[in-house]
């Protein structure tokens, strides 16, 4: 583990550096992030400021290949936009409907899983939410909704009565 007055010095070195963009800080790794694309003249720089410690250096552009160290790492310095990471925000829900009524269970698993039936020998089918565009099933009640379709999936729940739990992701 890397001590924060080291952290705060070898930031304060690397902000020298006209073009940094962001330091983040992985599993002791330092990922360094720099605003061109020949950041390669840099490296016996940083290497000296970072004295033996891990690091890799990143153009802006090449930023989203970041994303697994930005789930585990930590800004130390500057930010990114996420739409350079090619990011989107999406809200993860969770919903129970053990509490509902067996009617109202079958009315909303239709809703979202859609159904078929047959009448006088003709299949009719329905798709459900889960299968149009900005909605995905993780698991039985668990959805991956883009954030511009999800108000319509709250309202959804919540005229039901269904009882669910939401996070804001970017995926």
């Amino acid at each position: 583990m890397i001590a924060d007055k080291e952290i705060t010095e070898i930031v304060k070195s690397l902000r020298e550096i006209d073009c940094l963009k962001a330091v983040i800080l992985s599993n002791d790794e330092f990922l360094v992030v720099l605003d061109m694309k020949a950041y390669e003249q840099f490296y016996p720089r940083i290497k000296k400021i970072l004295k033996g410690h891990k690091f890799t250096l990143h153009n802006i552009d090449e930023a989203h290949e970041l994303k697994d160290a930005l789930r585990s790492g930590q800004f130390v310095y500057g930010a990114l936009n996420f739409s350079q990471l090619k990011l989107k925000p999406y809200v993860l829900v969770s919903y129970d409907l053990t509490k509902l009524k067996s009617a109202k269970k079958v009315k909303i698993s239709k809703a979202i899983y859609g159904h078929s039936l047959t009448i006088k020998g003709k299949k009719y089918s329905y798709k459900g939410l889960k299968d149009q565009e900005g909605f995905e099933l993780i698991s039985k009640s668990t959805m991956l909704i883009t954030a511009e379709k999800f108000p319509m999936f709250r309202h959804f729940l919540d005229d039901n009565k269904v009882e669910y739990m939401s996070k804001e992701v970017w995926v």
